[in-house]
């Protein structure tokens, strides 16, 4: 499996999720101390990598990967 290099931002959102309880876009704002913009980058990002899931009403949870 590749090595997924990820932004700052990314790394940042990606420290407000866990593997085991989703996690809404206010929560994650609220840990990382970010504008809504970023944190909706750094979840895309996420997302595309596959490393996060979304859920309805905009919760997230950790799902896997490997990155640095």
């Amino acid at each position: 499996m590749e090595t997924i290099e990820l932004t700052n931002t990314a790394k940042t959102v990606l420290t407000a999720l866990n593997e085991i309880e989703p996690v809404q876009i206010k929560t994650i704002q609220k840990i990382t101390e970010m504008e809504r913009m970023k944190v909706l980058s750094g979840l895309l990002e996420l997302e595309l990598f596959g490393i996060i899931r979304q859920f309805p009403g905009k919760y997230f949870v950790r799902i896997g990967g490997i990155f640095k």
